[in-house]
């Protein structure tokens, strides 16, 4: 039957699909509460890009895998549309595989479903499908924060990033950083600590010059832990209205969390 979609993903990049979504799946819950809440997730497919996109509306959180056609092994694309349904659905499926590549992809007479593939070569072992809550036309869905232009950015490597917020989580949720051109201040409620700026360790970048400030949560620090093993270099990008924590997959893509309308107060 013909297809309007077809992503493909050898064996190396179907586990980093598995750790990505995992670490989204933890957000649908904060470290405090229990998992197990139903949690949507919409799968945007373009000729250029796939982008999974979960909210959830009780923290006001966003997480979103980003993948470019550049980085499938294989993707073919005709149409443009967004596919939702249950991320764990999704995340039972990957983890259930730890030796081979992943087809993902829709059919052209069957619009209710998702198929799912895994291949050795060019012989398919395992078929299955996920169910659709709804599909609709990609400009009913607005992914403007994933390629927006932040003014201030704020580079970590992983050890950094998993050293800061597991030292910042026993004090509060939301850390504030000032950022100076040779330093770093961070802070949660009274408790603060200072990283000297390094290539490659902690980097500031800003449009508005410095000092600048902007803050990020760490609500999720289970989900920001297992994330930060995915990439070499966390980015925190921050604009007005929305802060955003940027990890790259290095030949997948990136993974990233943010919050709407996450104003700055000094």
């Amino acid at each position: 039957m013909p297809r309007w979609f077809d992503l493909k993903l050898d064996r190396r990049k179907a586990i980093l699909m598995k750790k990505a979504v995992g670490a989204m799946a933890q957000v649908a819950f904060t470290d405090r509460e229990l998992a197990g809440r139903p949690q949507n997730a919409d799968l945007c497919v373009t000729p250029e890009i796939v982008a999974l996109v979960s909210k959830t509306k009780s923290t006001d959180a966003v997480s979103a895998l980003m993948m470019p056609e550049l980085l499938m092994s294989s993707f073919e694309c005709y149409e443009s549309r967004n596919l939702q349904f249950n991320l764990h659905s999704l995340l039972c499926l990957l983890e259930q595989n730890t030796e081979f590549a992943v087809t993902l992809y829709g059919e052209v007479e069957d619009e209710d479903v998702i198929w799912y593939e895994l291949e050795e070569g060019f012989r398919t072992i395992y078929t299955s499908t996920m169910r659709l809550v709804s599909w609709s036309t990609k400009d009913e869905m607005d992914l403007g924060f994933l390629v927006y232009k932040y003014p201030v950015r704020l580079g970590l490597s992983s050890k950094s990033f998993c050293d800061l917020i597991t030292d910042m989580s026993s004090h509060g949720c939301t850390v504030h950083a000032t950022l100076f051109k040779n330093a770093v201040v961070f802070r949660v409620v009274n408790y603060e600590l200072v990283f000297p700026t390094e290539p490659l360790i902690c980097e500031t970048q800003s449009d508005r010059g410095f000092p600048c400030v902007l803050k990020f949560d760490i609500q999720h620090k289970s989900a920001l832990l297992n994330a930060a093993t995915l990439s070499e270099m966390i980015w925190i990008w921050f604009s007005d209205s929305f802060t955003m924590l940027n990890f790259p997959i290095r030949g997948l893509g990136k993974l990233v969390f943010g919050h709407h309308n996450f104003m700055v107060t000094n």
